[in-house]
């Protein structure tokens, strides 16, 4: 595997947290009281943007386009570049986190993650993780990070 400086690679042509505020998000749309179901995706983002900054992530970037599908959150932790799926839901919500990525939007995932390595030639290690945000009125919002969706799960 190449060696190649993170700041090179990774972050060609992408503002650092130190260059902007990550809590606006990028390239999205004021939202208006008619779409409830996106300020609560909004919502859900900055949890998740909050939170991963908070247990040491640095976030890279949001919302980030590579044709036709989105990386919510880019960032970095330790060595790994992390693409972040996030899933903003109502405590009423019948499926697990886990349950709410399917095998379809995981090989979207994988192939914006992809795209993006590719047009930077980052030859780093990389994967995928899902931060479900669970929002009740008047509660604090529920966070769920799992690492590394792509990885199948093994029943012992």
């Amino acid at each position: 595997m190449h060696q190649r400086s993170f700041e090179k690679a990774a972050l060609r042509g992408i503002k650092t947290s130190s260059d902007r505020n990550l809590a606006a998000p990028v390239s999205k749309p004021l939202f208006s009281s008619d779409t409830p179901h996106l300020a609560k995706g909004m919502l859900g983002e900055d949890t998740a943007a909050a939170y991963l900054e908070n247990i040491g992530f640095i976030l890279i970037g949001r919302n980030i386009r590579t044709g036709r599908c989105e990386i919510d959150i880019l960032a970095k932790d330790r060595d790994e570049i992390v693409f972040v799926e996030v899933r903003t839901r109502s405590r009423s919500w019948i499926m697990s986190a886990s349950e709410s990525v399917g095998p379809k939007k995981i090989a979207n995932l994988m192939q914006a993650a992809g795209r993006w390595a590719q047009a930077r030639n980052y030859c780093g290690f990389w994967r995928i993780d899902l931060v479900a945000v669970t929002l009740e009125d008047g509660k604090e919002p529920v966070v769920e990070h799992i690492r590394n969706i792509t990885e199948p799960l093994i029943n012992e």
